[in-house]
């Protein structure tokens, strides 16, 4: 290996590590692009790379604007991930909080200790957290969608079909129609149910179906939409449950109840 070689290998390594936050794949598939013309270069003239290419971090920053990619992010990537992480809890616990709003009503609130009740009031508090973060961060939220994570995801995504990308996309306004209707569904079910646990499900509802379309251009809103949806999946799995394990039983007042269907087959 002669120097310009080593000298070419030697930039073209640089280059990979200020792209190293891309998915593996394609930084493969950018090299393997550039490293002809990094080669032709050395080659062609003893002038050193970095007076005819500019700096290998220079020349990163172009090849990502050139390729639409996001921008490196800075060494401080805490803030974004604070973001990013505390709306996964967030969205997780609210998933748990769907599936147990219903069942708060039918027992004893003693019944839900601070075994389940603290870690879901901990998680929704880091969820505000996250939200209150997430607002500095610009409607783009671009220094999250630099996050390596992020951006494994995306290429994930990326690989799903477009025609079936295009479909999710055409029928998320009845999603979220779907959505609120759901998160209403535990007050229109549940037996002579609070007024404040009835207006609040229904504010719930109002905010996830106000908040569905404007995610699209400001990504912020994602804060409150996701974990919105993660109440809707858990309402989802507690009405299975209700009807399903416990189906309602009409006595001969007019008044029902629940029975266990593992009574019924017994």
């Amino acid at each position: 290996m002669n120097s310009k070689t080593g000298s070419a290998e030697d930039y073209l390594a640089e280059v990979r590590k200020q792209l190293a936050d891309l998915p593996p794949e394609e930084v493969t598939d950018i090299l393997a692009d550039i490293t002809p013309q990094i080669l032709e270069a050395a080659t062609d003239s003893d002038r050193p790379l970095t007076e005819r290419l500019g700096m290998p971090r220079r020349y990163a920053e172009e090849l990502r604007a050139a390729a639409g990619l996001p921008a490196r992010p800075s060494s401080g990537t805490g803030t974004a991930r604070f973001a990013l992480w505390s709306l996964t809890v967030g969205s997780v616990a609210a998933v748990g909080a769907g599936f147990l709003n219903m069942w708060v009503m039918r027992v004893s609130p003693r019944t839900f200790g601070g075994a389940v009740r603290l870690p879901l009031i901990l998680a929704l508090l880091l969820l505000l957290a996250g939200a209150l973060t997430a607002i500095r961060l610009g409607p783009s939220i671009r220094s999250v969608m630099a996050l390596p994570e992020v951006r494994r995801v995306c290429a994930v995504v990326s690989r799903i079909p477009v025609g079936v990308r295009a479909y999710i996309h055409s029928v998320q306004p009845g999603w979220w129609l779907a959505r609120g209707v759901l998160i209403a569904a535990p007050a229109l079910l549940a037996h002579q149910p609070s007024i404040l646990w009835v207006v609040a499900l229904f504010t719930l509802a109002g905010v996830g179906v106000w908040t569905g379309p404007r995610g699209r251009t400001d990504r912020r809103w994602l804060w409150i939409s996701v974990p919105t949806t993660g109440f809707a999946l858990g309402t989802l799995l507690l009405m299975v449950d209700v009807f399903w394990v416990n189906p309602v039983m009409m006595t001969g007042d007019g008044t029902f109840h629940f029975v266990d269907r593992l009574l019924l087959t017994a």
